[in-house]
């Protein structure tokens, strides 16, 4: 943003002043011929950082237009969408006039969002908070973000919109622990957590980015840095989704709804009483 004549004065009078070589500069007066030549200067420099400002509106006018969204951009958009909110006319901007800061915030229902490039298009995955947990848009919802997202989006580029229920998981373990710290149900002695492992695997799948993959690898890795948890070991381990049955996998799963929720844990308990 251009400086004003007056700040950019400022700037060369304060420079001035740490030059011993200029002290005879000393004059107060406004029509001092060497305040005339200053003003001269910044009058100069004030009408360049204008023209530079008027450049960089004209560029970042053309790159809005012409520039490829990314998927970065796509995602943004996502969660810039407005629950009960309608756009302006031949825009991708919302018309919020009347609309309070609070009212604003709270149409912004759209918590978490992916983008990605497949053969059929860009689909786009979103889901909205409850309380601290993600859920899907409802039809409702879900019909007004997919039309918003028609008419955002580029011209000639597909997209696929979709919101769903969290992928469950299942996970059976066997489960060594230090007698110090854990009784045998796996609760804490200390009555600090009833069940560490459960909140290990909650941490876990709240750590994996939105749409990111779930790692069997992962999940031992922060069991085994909890304390008490001496050696985890993974007996079976399953997703599904919807009314399907569990499907069983060993190494990694990413989720079709791009996020996945511990839906049955089982645990079988045995003391590890050869600490070393």
């Amino acid at each position: 943003m251009a400086r004003t004549i007056d700040e950019i004065m400022a700037e060369m009078i304060a420079a001035k002043e740490s030059k011993p070589e200029l002290v005879a500069l000393n004059s107060t007066s406004t029509t001092a011929i060497w305040r005339a030549f200053m003003y001269i200067v910044a009058f100069a420099h004030n009408l360049l950082e204008r023209i530079f400002d008027t450049h960089k509106s004209e560029v970042n006018e053309l790159l809005s237009t012409l520039k490829p969204h990314t998927s970065r951009w796509y995602e943004a958009k996502a969660k810039a969408f407005q629950y009960g909110f309608n756009l302006l006319p031949n825009d991708d901007e919302y018309d919020n006039t009347g609309a309070t800061a609070e009212q604003i915030q709270a149409s912004k229902i759209i918590a978490m969002a992916s983008s990605v490039e497949t053969i059929d298009g860009v689909v786009i995955k979103v889901a909205k908070l409850s309380g601290v947990d993600l859920v899907s848009l409802s039809q409702t919802e879900l019909a007004a973000f997919q039309t918003y997202m028609l008419k955002v989006k580029d011209a000639g580029v597909r997209v696929i919109s979709s919101s769903d229920d969290a992928e469950k998981l299942k996970v059976e373990l066997t489960v060594y622990y230090n007698p110090l710290v854990l009784n045998g149900d796996g609760s804490r002695i200390d009555d600090t957590d009833d069940n560490p492992v459960e909140t290990a695997i909650k941490s876990y799948l709240s750590s994996i980015n939105f749409n990111g993959t779930f790692k069997t690898a992962s999940m031992v890795d922060v069991l085994q840095s909890t304390e008490g948890i001496d050696i985890p070991t993974v007996d079976y381990v399953a997703f599904k989704y919807g009314t399907l049955s569990y499907i069983e996998f060993e190494v990694f799963r990413r989720p079709n709804s791009g996020y996945m929720i511990l839906q049955e844990l089982e645990v079988t308990y045995l003391p590890n009483i050869n600490i070393q």
